[in-house]
């Protein structure tokens, strides 16, 4: 699976599962939605719109600052994302997460990587972050970087069956 697809993949599964961030701004989630639902419809223009709405209305919400800058990584608009992830909270994991995906569209794969271990470092155990290090690690035969990032998908494992 090429970077583009998977990038893809992983922007609409952020898309589906955002819902939950916005429990104390529903305007905010409905803006979103609407931009999503453009986006799914190739209407790139209005759904931009949606994101800058949503922006104004909740600046300091950290879902939607990372949606916006998510928005712009997809569009190849990387200044913009950067100026987002940039002015967004440097110590939350998904933060760093975002900033993983907008180098590894650049093919800046290296850089990539670190943002994924600042993101690990920072708390980050979501299933994206876990596999690209897994296969990071398993390629550079770093073994005690993977045994660790293996029990934590081992641990993401059990906590998912326990939540069914």
């Amino acid at each position: 699976m090429n970077s583009h697809k998977v990038i893809t993949c992983l922007l609409l599964c952020i898309c589906c599962s955002i819902q939950n961030s916005f429990a104390d701004d529903q305007e905010a989630f409905s803006l979103i939605k609407q931009a999503g639902e453009k986006m799914q419809m190739g209407d790139s223009g209005k759904a931009e719109q949606f994101y800058m709405q949503a922006l104004q209305e909740s600046p300091a919400n950290l879902e939607i600052q990372i949606s916006v800058a998510e928005f712009y990584i997809q569009q190849a608009r990387y200044v913009e994302a950067e100026n987002i992830i940039t002015n967004a909270d440097q110590k939350n994991h998904r933060v760093w997460r975002a900033k993983s995906i907008l180098l590894l569209s650049q093919g800046k794969e290296k850089e990539s990587i670190l943002a994924l271990e600042k993101a690990f470092n920072l708390g980050g155990r979501d299933l994206y972050i876990l596999q690209r290090l897994q296969t990071h690690y398993e390629m550079t035969a770093n073994r005690a970087r993977q045994q660790q990032i293996e029990n934590n998908l081992q641990s993401h494992a059990a906590q998912q069956n326990r939540s069914k």
